[in-house]
């Protein structure tokens, strides 16, 4: 996490004080953290917040103010780690924490020079004279007084420290290019390249847009000159499974006229991919594993639970679902690669998907059955033993036996009786009568008092007698009366 206004200001309470706040604020005991890491990054102005759990990592992720002697401070909270290596040679991947974690290059903001507003050398290093960065006029002393903002390296209609200038996405490429290349090229290298791979999407989009728009040419006469493949009068037509477009969706290729996995190809076509969800989840923005994990059930999920529960799959097929599903919980909730399924799911609180397309199966026939119409689809079923619905219907049967029709059901009536509601029930004994009203037990309850009173202890109520608020010394002696009085009074032998 990143305080606003900087580390400096936290550094005099000590890494012991800022842990105690960020408990306190998480509402997290110190007992429940003992194996939780507190650090403070002075170099990069961060504190790093570390833990296996997932319960306080949401906790922690879901600070926005922490409190120093009265002083309100605002912070913000990533999933990102800065890790610096000594040489060149950067791995694919890290163990921290006793987990797996992938690694990839860092992007800092480009290195900009506030004087003159160039990039490539700091304020200290600068020769040059001082430009505005607002307006880009020779002018450094007091605030600017131009109408329009005017960048001083695009000439565009903007500040020239802002992200969305050309120049500063070429830098922030030019850095990227650089990070990756594990060393082996300079920034001048790398910043030729950004500007090749810049001036070839913008050529690419020039030829699309020229293509798009030639005079001329109208709908009719790019129809006719489409390139699709068109069945002939030969003998042997071209297969349209092969000139078709394919997809790879769990490992298996799928065509629209593809007849083994069609409802597999319906439900995930449009599906978010857990890759997807992988990257905006290790954004330094980024959002919670819940949350992550509830996007992707709510919809690559809920597409595949909603067509496959009807549809015959092959075991192979669902242990291919059942593998990315878990690969998408490992991702989301940073397990090792190799975790065990039972610990995994229930890592997430979740269940496997084809026990997760049972259910809805079986609720779906329970639904039916529960209905004139729906009744009258079953039954056409139970001539159909070899299909997915078939065997569900058999399986619902085999559990619920015994399930009452829907003509077998009572017209419930118009009008209920109301419940009868009573505060006190007559004939039965409670603590409450024991403690101060029983006649019986006067003797016994006189000297529980006096035991209590001379302790200073209240005696009104059941709540006094049973939880004082005083010290552990006193209410051991109050329970030690207590204890006489239902000894005394044979309460045990009648209980």
């Amino acid at each position: 996490m990143r305080p606003r206004g900087g580390l400096v200001r936290l550094l005099k309470y000590g890494s012991a004080y800022v842990a105690d706040a960020i408990l306190c604020a998480a509402g997290v005991s110190l007992d429940a953290a003992g194996e939780d890491v507190f650090s403070m990054n002075s170099k990069q102005r961060t504190i790093l917040v570390a833990t296996i759990n997932a319960e306080r990592k949401r906790k922690y992720a879901d600070l926005k103010l922490l409190m120093f002697e009265g002083e309100k401070i605002e912070v913000t909270t990533g999933n990102s780690l800065h890790v610096t290596f000594e040489g060149s040679e950067v791995p694919s991947e890290i163990y921290l924490f006793k987990q797996r974690r992938p690694i990839r290059a860092r992007l800092p903001r480009p290195l900009q020079c506030v004087r003159c507003g160039q990039y490539g050398h700091a304020t200290a290093t600068c020769t040059r004279n001082g430009r505005c960065l607002r307006c880009g006029r020779n002018h450094t002393d007091g605030p600017c007084t131009a109408e329009r903002p005017r960048c001083g390296n695009c000439q565009g209609p903007h500040a020239s420290n802002e992200p969305r200038c050309p120049s500063w996405q070429l830098q922030r490429q030019a850095a990227f290019i650089l990070a990756s290349s594990n060393g082996k090229l300079t920034r001048r290298e790398a910043l030729d390249r950004a500007r090749s791979a810049a001036k070839a999407k913008q050529d690419g989009i020039a030829a699309a847009n020229t293509s798009a728009t030639r005079p001329g040419h109208t709908y009719a006469t790019a129809a006719g000159t489409s390139t699709t493949t068109r069945p002939t009068g030969s003998k042997n037509p071209p297969d349209p499974r092969r000139t078709a477009k394919t997809w790879r969706i769990f490992g298996a290729i799928l065509r629209p006229l593809d007849t083994r996995f069609p409802a597999l190809a319906i439900a995930v076509a449009r599906g978010l991919s857990y890759q997807q969800l992988a990257e905006l989840l290790a954004d330094t923005l980024g959002c919670s594993p819940a949350l992550a994990l509830r996007l992707f059930n709510g919809l690559a999920t809920a597409r595949i639970l909603y067509g496959l529960p009807l549809a015959n799959i092959s075991k192979t097929g669902w242990e291919k679902l059942a593998v990315v599903h878990r690969t998408a919980i490992r991702q989301f909730f940073s397990l090792p690669y190799s975790s065990p399924e039972g610990p995994t799911l229930a890592e997430a609180g979740d269940m496997p998907l084809p026990l997760s397309a049972d259910i809805r199966a079986l609720n779906h026939i329970g639904r039916m059955k529960r209905t004139h119409h729906g009744q009258q689809l079953i039954f056409p079923l139970d001539s159909l033993p070899h299909s997915r619905m078939g065997q569900c219907v058999a399986a619902y049967r085999a559990l619920v036996s015994h399930s009452p029709d829907v003509n077998d059901l009572d017209v419930p009536p118009y009008r209920h009786r109301p419940l009868t509601i009573r505060t006190n029930i007559p004939g039965v004994e409670t603590l409450d009568h024991i403690l101060l009203q029983c006649v019986h037990y006067s003797e016994e309850r006189r000297a529980l008092i006096r035991s209590y009173r001379e302790q200073g202890l209240a005696t009104n109520s059941v709540d006094e007698f049973l939880f004082p608020s005083v010290q552990v010394d006193t209410v051991k002696r109050a329970f030690n009366a207590l204890l006489n009085f239902f000894q005394s009074s044979a309460l045990f032998e009648r209980l």
